[in-house]
């Protein structure tokens, strides 16, 4: 997790390293296709990002990577709604 006032495709930059030879599942946030090829070139982080509806060419995003991806929101919510009440 990344603070929410830092744009997402920076924090990539502070974490590639150890991430180095991994599969990244990304939000529409990553979506920037010159940033992704420079992952891959410089570190071999493949960055796999659902396209938006209105983009071309049509690529369907995985359902096991849906799961995964939705998993991974609801834990994000909810981590975030506990950080909520713990400061209230």
């Amino acid at each position: 997790m990344s603070a929410a006032s830092k744009h997402a495709i920076l924090f990539l930059n502070d974490i590639a390293y150890p991430l180095r030879g991994k599969t990244i599942i990304a939000d529409k946030g990553y979506l920037s296709e010159q940033r992704q090829k420079e992952l891959w070139q410089t570190y071999h982080i493949k960055l796999i990002v659902p396209k938006r509806k209105n983009q071309r060419p049509k690529q369907s995003f995985p359902a096991v990577f849906r799961r995964v991806r939705k998993r991974i929101e609801t834990l994000f919510s909810q981590l975030s709604d506990q950080s909520q009440e713990k400061r209230s």
